[in-house]
C-alpha cells in the first residue's frame, strides 16, 4: 500500500513539472504556400478584425522591422495597425499584403454564401471618406450654388 502512495505521488509530481509553451501560429508559417493557406483560411471567415490579426501573425513570422520598412509604415504604426485596437486603412492592408509578397483577389461567392455582418453595438460609423467628386464639389462655384440651394 505504501508503495502504491509513493508512486501516486511521483506521478503527481510529474504532471505538476509538466510545462507547455504558448500555441503561436507564427511558429508553423514556414513556407509561402503556408501562409497563403493561412490567410486564405482566415479570409473565407469574412471577419475583418481577424484578417487583421493573421496578418499580424504573419508579420511576427516574417520579420517585423523589414517589413515594416517595404510596406512604407513605421515600426510602431505597423504594430499598432496589426494589434487589436488596430483598426488599419484598406490601403495599409494593401501594403502589408504586397510588402509580405501576396495580393489580394476578388472572386465570386458561391449562391446562399453571400452575408452581410452587422457593425457591433457601441461601434461608431465609419467616418465619411472624402472623394474626388466631393473635393470637386466644394472647389467649383456649381458645387456651391448645390449646397448654397441654388439650382
Amino acid at each position: 500500500m505504501q508503495k502504491t502512495m509513493q508512486r501516486a505521488g511521483k506521478s503527481k509530481a510529474a504532471a505538476r513539472k509538466a510545462t507547455f509553451s504558448r500555441y503561436d501560429s507564427a511558429d508553423y508559417l514556414k513556407s509561402d504556400a503556408d501562409t497563403a493557406a493561412y490567410l486564405e483560411a482566415i479570409a473565407e471567415d469574412g471577419d475583418p478584425a481577424l484578417v487583421t490579426h493573421a496578418l499580424g501573425v504573419v508579420a511576427r513570422a516574417r520579420n517585423m522591422a523589414a517589413l515594416a520598412r517595404d510596406a512604407g509604415i513605421t515600426r510602431q504604426g505597423l504594430y499598432k495597425a496589426l494589434s487589436g485596437a488596430g483598426d488599419p486603412s484598406f490601403g495599409n492592408v494593401m501594403k502589408i499584403a504586397h510588402a509580405l509578397g501576396f495580393q489580394l483577389a476578388f472572386q465570386p461567392m458561391e449562391k446562399g454564401q453571400v452575408e452581410i455582418q452587422a457593425r457591433p453595438k457601441g461601434k461608431p460609423a465609419p467616418k465619411k471618406s472624402v472623394t474626388l467628386s466631393t473635393l470637386a464639389n466644394k472647389k467649383s462655384p456649381a458645387g456651391r450654388r448645390r449646397r448654397a440651394g441654388a439650382h
